[in-house]
C-alpha cells in the first residue's frame, strides 16, 4: 500500500522539474535592437593616396541595420606620420539617411581640420569617430558597443575607424621587369 502512495507523488515531482527550466544558464545575452552603425569599408578605398590626391578618398558604405537611427555625427582628428596628434576631434559630416555611401576626401579633412591639402604628408592617419542618435535623443558611440562589439573587426562597427596618407609606386614601363628581393 505504501508503495502506491509514493508512485504518484514520485510522478508528480519528476513532471514538475522537468517542466522548469534554467534560463540563468543560457549561455547567449539577449539580443537588443539597440542603435547599431555599420560601416563595410570598400577595399579599395581604405587609404587615400597622396599621388592622386585630387581624386582619392577613403570610403564604404554606412549602414543602420536596426533602422532606429536617425542621425550620425562623424568626427576627425589628425595625427602625422610619428603618430602626434596634432588637434582634438572636429565635426566632419552629419548623415540622416541609409544606407549612405561615405566617401571622405582630403578636401573634406582639410576644410574640416582648418588646413589646406598641401598640409599632408605620407604617414598622415586619421581617426574617426562617430556618435547616432535615435528619434528619442538616445545617444549611442563606440563606448557604447559591447567589448565583443569592438574588438570583432568582422562586425563592421562605424563608430571607431582610420585611414591614411600613403604614397603607391607609380607604374612605369619597367615596373614588370624589377627583380624583387
Amino acid at each position: 500500500m505504501k508503495k502506491f502512495f509514493l508512485i504518484p507523488i514520485f510522478i508528480i515531482s519528476i513532471f514538475s522539474l522537468s517542466s522548469c527550466e534554467d534560463d540563468s544558464l543560457d549561455p547567449l545575452p539577449v539580443k537588443v535592437n539597440g542603435q547599431f552603425i555599420k560601416l563595410d569599408i570598400d577595399p579599395s578605398h581604405k587609404q587615400m593616396d597622396l599621388n592622386f590626391i585630387d581624386n582619392t578618398y577613403f570610403g564604404g558604405v554606412l549602414s543602420n541595420p536596426t533602422n532606429n537611427v536617425v542621425k550620425f555625427d562623424l568626427l576627425v582628428r589628425r595625427s602625422d606620420s610619428f603618430n602626434n596628434l596634432t588637434g582634438d576631434y572636429v565635426p566632419l559630416q552629419t548623415i540622416t539617411s541609409f544606407p549612405f555611401d561615405l566617401k571622405v576626401t582630403p578636401q573634406q579633412l582639410a576644410n574640416a581640420l582648418g588646413l589646406s591639402v598641401a598640409d599632408f604628408k605620407r604617414g598622415d592617419s586619421f581617426r574617426f569617430y562617430g556618435y547616432s542618435y535615435d528619434s528619442e535623443g538616445n545617444v549611442a558611440h563606440y563606448r557604447s558597443l559591447a567589448s565583443l562589439v569592438r574588438t570583432t573587426q568582422a562586425l563592421e562597427q562605424g563608430y571607431r575607424f582610420n585611414t591614411s596618407i600613403t604614397i603607391t609606386e607609380l607604374l612605369s614601363p619597367n615596373y614588370n621587369n624589377r627583380i624583387i628581393n
